[in-house]
């Protein structure tokens, strides 16, 4: 089980080999999900634990951001959805 402590090492392993051969080795989205870690920075959970991947803008591009490595997140979808009702909430405060 991925939450078991003592099999972590196992999972995260597994997780890196199933990455290998989501994304093609060397290229931008296989060294942004290496750069995570292979975990989803939303949630903390595997990024490749079997639910639907995103790649999120950081700074999105309407408002500057690029389509570089540095400005990329790979997220689970209900993360990504999360992050952007926040960006919603927040922005409707803001107006208010």
């Amino acid at each position: 089980s991925p939450d078991n402590p003592l099999q972590q090492e196992y999972w995260l392993n597994r997780n890196q080999r199933l990455g290998k051969s989501y994304w093609s080795k060397g290229s931008k989205y296989y060294s942004v999900a290496q750069n995570q870690n292979w975990i989803c920075p939303i949630c903390g959970g595997l990024l490749l634990n079997g639910e639907e991947i995103e790649t999120h803008h950081i700074v999105p591009v309407a408002k500057g951001g690029t389509d570089d490595e540095y400005n990329l997140q790979h997220v689970h979808l209900a993360c990504h959805k999360q992050v952007h009702s926040k960006t919603q909430t927040q922005s409707q405060k803001a107006r208010s």
